[in-house]
């Protein structure tokens, strides 16, 4: 049987960041099956903290389907993930935290998500939000705003997901009704670049030339770049290139696992105090 890779939004975004040097923790519930174990490990050799329980259910997978326009199409099968419980959430664990992400998928969860918020709040942490697809942007859209309007500083989202949730269907326009509801708003747009808009002002950025193979994980390593930059004090169209160089890298190879060469590169470039 072929090996998995460690994956899911929120994964994808820590990796990169433990890439970049940063002490992250990742917290989620999966099975007491092999790949419970092996994610277990994984996650141990990357030095990520896994705040974790293990159920009697299957852990989560994903199956990812490339198309030649070299876009994906998920099969996913949530499995033990649904089964987080507020009993991973040690206020110790928040404690001296610069920053916090949520998962947009955690919606389905919202009680869980408001008290890993709340927490995150209560320490001060800078707190990122990022919208699940459209379809949960649209169907989710006032429990989004509550969260983002109450805890969110920056939210992260695509131009269809943008689209979705501020019914706007000028990408840009979308991009400013969010800063509504958080400090700055991101809306990548693939190919096109993107842009961000915060304080009434609007950074626009060039996507970078790149042999694009599959577009799996572009969005959370686009957050793991940004976020990285943000935290070592650079202004916030430095954060847009940093994310657009880690997004150019991730949709260069099949999967969401950039090479150590590759990293080293964007390490050369990303991480001010080695």
């Amino acid at each position: 049987e072929d090996e998995g890779a460690l994956a899911g939004a929120a994964m994808n975004i820590v990796k990169g960041l433990t890439k970049l040097n940063n002490s992250c923790a990742a917290i989620g519930t999966v099975g007491t099956d092999r790949w419970g174990k092996w994610i277990d490990e994984e996650t141990a050799k990357l030095g990520i903290s896994f705040i974790h329980n293990k159920v009697s259910v299957p852990t989560a997978q994903c199956l990812c389907f490339i198309t030649p326009d070299k876009e994906r199409t998920m099969l996913t099968f949530v499995g033990a993930s649904a089964y987080m419980k507020e009993e991973l959430l040690n206020p110790k664990d928040f404690e001296n935290l610069k920053f916090f992400h949520l998962s947009g998928y955690q919606i389905f969860q919202e009680k869980l998500a408001k008290s890993a918020l709340e927490l995150a709040k209560i320490n001060q942490a800078t707190i990122s939000i990022n919208l699940a697809a459209p379809n949960i942007a649209r169907e989710k859209k006032e429990e989004y705003l509550y969260l983002i309007k109450n805890y969110a500083n920056i939210v992260f989202c695509n131009e269809d997901e943008a689209i979705a949730i501020s019914d706007i269907k000028d990408p840009l326009e979308a991009c400013k009704w969010l800063t509504n509801y958080c400090d700055i708003a991101v809306v990548t747009q693939g190919g096109k670049g993107g842009m961000l808009h915060s304080n009434g002002e609007t950074i626009f950025f060039q996507a970078k030339n790149s042999d694009v193979k599959d577009t799996t994980g572009a969005g959370d390593l686009f957050c793991s770049g940004f976020i990285n930059a943000y935290l070592k004090g650079e202004s916030l169209e430095a954060c847009l290139i940093a994310g657009r160089d880690v997004a150019a890298k991730v949709v260069s190879v099949y999967g969401v696992d950039i090479s150590d060469d590759e990293w080293k590169e964007l390490k050369k470039t990303y991480y001010v105090n080695p």
